[in-house]
């Protein structure tokens, strides 16, 4: 009997373990878009003027 309970809460803390790790990959993959989506424009807008000036230039 012993034995059954603390297989069950190995078990319980371990899909407690598994829940919260997808929670965690999602919050993470849901930061790196929302950050790839705010750096994007301001890279193009870098690229955009170094090439403005380098036609200046000629």
């Amino acid at each position: 009997m012993v034995a059954t309970v603390i297989l069950g809460l190995i078990a319980g803390w371990a899909v407690v373990a598994l829940v919260v790790g997808a929670l965690m990959a999602r919050i993470i993959r849901r930061a790196e878009r929302e950050e790839r989506i705010v750096r994007e424009p301001a890279l193009n807008r870098v690229a955009h003027f170094a090439e403005t000036a380098a036609t200046a230039d000629r």
